[in-house]
C-alpha cells in the first residue's frame, strides 16, 4: 500500500509525472523536482486541460497544505516552457486583468497569482515555468452544455445574453478587450438567483488592454498581435486590429451557435435564415445587430445590448400581465342573472 497524497510533477519534460506526497517522499520519484510549489505551498492534483496534448499549456487542480488553504478551490495554469514572448507577457498581464476585475462573474486571485518555477534539466541549463493561480470554477462550459442538448430555448438565451452584456459591460469599463469569447469561454454554474444558472467569462489569456497606444494603432490601421477562434472572431479583429465591438461579434455568434445549434465553423450565418430556428423576432434583431460585419453597424457598445434586452423584458412583462388580469376580468366578473320568460 501506497502511503501520502496523490500528485503530480510539475516538470512538463518528468516521464512520469504521478506521485505520492509525504513528509518523507516530497520529491518526484522520476526526475526530482519537489512536488511541493512554493512558495505557494500546494500540490499538483487533478490534470484538468493540457496534460499530454501537446498544448500551450497545462491546467491541474490543486491541494492547498496547511498555511496555505484558502476559502475557495483552485487550479493552477501552467505555461509551455517553449512559450514566445509576447505569449508570457500575456500570460502575465492575463494575472493582472482579473485581479483588475474583483467583483465581476471571472475567476478570482490572489494579490499575486502570477510566479515562476524554476525546473533542472540534466544536460541543459534551468526552465522557467511560468505559472497563474486563480478560482476553479465548479460548473461546465457552454461547449459541454451544447455537447448535452442540441440548442437553448429563447427564455433562457435571454437570461444569458443579459448576463453577458452586464459583464462585458463592467470588462470594457477596465479598458480590457477579451478578444477570445467563444462557448468554451463561458461557464455555466448554479446560483439561486439565476434560474438558468450564472454565467463566468473565463480565460482571459488574449485579452488585450485598449491603451491610448492600441487606439493610435487601430486609428492608423496598424495591426497587433492576432488572435483567432474560427466562426467567433470579427474581421476587424482578424486584420489584427480589435475593438470593444469585436467582443460583441463574437458574443452574438455564440449565442446564435446556442440558439440553433449550428457551429459557425459549418454553417455562414451571415446566409442563415434566423427566423426558421429562433421564434422570437425581437431576439433576432438583437443577434443580427451584433453580428453585422462592418463594426460601425453594429451595437454601439453593451449599454445599448443591455437597453434592447431589458425592452424585450419589459414587452414579455406586459403581455403576461395582460393575460393575467384578462383571466382575473373572466373569473370574477358576475353573470348577469336571466329574465324570467
Amino acid at each position: 500500500m501506497t502511503n501520502g497524497i496523490a500528485c503530480y510533477c510539475i516538470n512538463p519534460f518528468c516521464h512520469q509525472r504521478a506521485n505520492f506526497y509525504s513528509y518523507h517522499n516530497n520529491a518526484c520519484q522520476a526526475c526530482g523536482t519537489s512536488l511541493m510549489i512554493q512558495p505557494q505551498g500546494f500540490l499538483l492534483k487533478q490534470p484538468l486541460y493540457g496534460v499530454q496534448e501537446g498544448a500551450n499549456s497545462e491546467v491541474f487542480e490543486i491541494e492547498a497544505l496547511g498555511f496555505a488553504e484558502t476559502a475557495y478551490p483552485k487550479i493552477v495554469k501552467i505555461l509551455s516552457p517553449n512559450a514566445a514572448a509576447i505569449a508570457i507577457q500575456l500570460f502575465q498581464q492575463e494575472g493582472d486583468i482579473l485581479r483588475s476585475l474583483r467583483g465581476v462573474a471571472v475567476p478570482k486571485v490572489e494579490h499575486q497569482p502570477y510566479f515562476t518555477v524554476a525546473i533542472a534539466q540534466s544536460h541543459s541549463a534551468p526552465q522557467t515555468l511560468h505559472c497563474l493561480t486563480m478560482e476553479k470554477i465548479e460548473g461546465k462550459t457552454l461547449d459541454h452544455v451544447l455537447e448535452n442538448q442540441d440548442n437553448i430555448p429563447p427564455d433562457q438565451a435571454i437570461d444569458w445574453l443579459r448576463q453577458m452584456a452586464q459583464l462585458l459591460l463592467e470588462v470594457h469599463r477596465k479598458s480590457i478587450i477579451h478578444r477570445d469569447l467563444k462557448p468554451g469561454n463561458i461557464m455555466v454554474r448554479e446560483n439561486e438567483n439565476h434560474p438558468y444558472g450564472e454565467l463566468i467569462l473565463i480565460d482571459f489569456g488574449a485579452a488585450r488592454l485598449s491603451t491610448l497606444t492600441h487606439l493610435k494603432k487601430i486609428t492608423q490601421d496598424e495591426p497587433q498581435t492576432k488572435v483567432v477562434s474560427l466562426g467567433y472572431t470579427a474581421p476587424e479583429q482578424k486584420q489584427g486590429l480589435p475593438i470593444f465591438k469585436s467582443d460583441l461579434y463574437a458574443l452574438g455568434c455564440t449565442f446564435i451557435h446556442l440558439l440553433t445549434g449550428f457551429s459557425p465553423n459549418n454553417v455562414d450565418y451571415e446566409n442563415l435564415d434566423l427566423k426558421q430556428f429562433i421564434p422570437h423576432l425581437n431576439l433576432v434583431k438583437i443577434l443580427r445587430d451584433l453580428t453585422e460585419i462592418e463594426p460601425q453597424k453594429r451595437l454601439p457598445n453593451c449599454r445599448a445590448l443591455l437597453q434592447e434586452i431589458n425592452q424585450i423584458l419589459v414587452v414579455q412583462d406586459a403581455h403576461f400581465l395582460a393575460l393575467y388580469w384578462t383571466g382575473c376580468s373572466r373569473w370574477f366578473t358576475p353573470k348577469k342573472a336571466i329574465a324570467p320568460s
